[in-house]
């Protein structure tokens, strides 16, 4: 655990606690196919304190205190390029899957308020370029930019069947990796391993594993 500056400040602890928090949510997101729930809590406290570190610098009087200072101003500016890869991340995947999240309320749970503006704002430009321009001049059996059925799916979707390298951080036990074959595999505190997102994907969301 990076310790961000403890006990120079009421908040040093706090941001030492909460910032392997921040680093492992960046990396998850970055990692994962799919869009994760946003972390409101935890992007609003890194944002706010982000904000008063800045603010602070304006109210130092001597050198020892810019010392200070300038160490919290580095450790703000790590945590706010952070966020910076969160929300990019995040972002990219609302670009590619919109049609997807937007299509049902678990998946349009796991944007935020702002995302989900952006995201419906989203559709409707790229639905008004496309008709504008391509759409309407077809047949008015494919014109629907949202189909999902056996014959045709225009909603791309995330492939939650790839692998990716997970680390458990608490004792999991016995997981099933492979039901065809009936493979199973024991994910002990620690213990890394190459898995199909599909079958991790909830420990992911309860803060068993992280992706490494």
């Amino acid at each position: 655990m990076e310790d961000e500056s403890k006990g120079t400040s009421d908040g040093g602890a706090d941001r030492a606690e909460l910032y392997p928090q921040l680093r492992r949510a960046v990396l998850n997101e970055i990692r994962a196919p799919d869009l994760l729930p946003y972390l409101d809590s935890l992007v609003e406290y890194y944002l706010s304190e982000s904000k008063n570190i800045e603010d602070a610098m304006f109210d130092v009087n001597s050198l020892e205190e810019k010392e200070i200072a300038d160490l919290h101003l580095i450790s703000a500016k790590r945590c706010k390029f952070y966020l910076q890869c969160y929300f990019r991340a995040r972002l990219a995947k609302i670009d590619r899957y919109y049609l997807y999240l937007l299509s049902q309320e678990a998946t349009k749970e796991r944007l935020s308020p702002a995302e989900l503006r952006y995201a419906e704002g989203y559709k409707g430009v790229i639905e008004a370029h496309l008709r504008a321009t391509v759409l309407d001049e077809l047949p008015a059996n494919v014109q629907a930019l949202d189909e999902r059925s056996s014959e045709a799916n225009m909603v791309p979707e995330p492939n939650l069947n790839i692998h990716v390298f997970c680390r458990a951080l608490t004792n999991i036990g016995t997981i099933v990796t492979d039901e065809d074959r009936g493979v199973l595999l024991d994910l002990a505190a620690g213990s890394v391993a190459l898995l199909p997102y599909r079958r991790i994907q909830p420990y992911i969301l309860s803060g068993d594993l992280e992706l490494v």
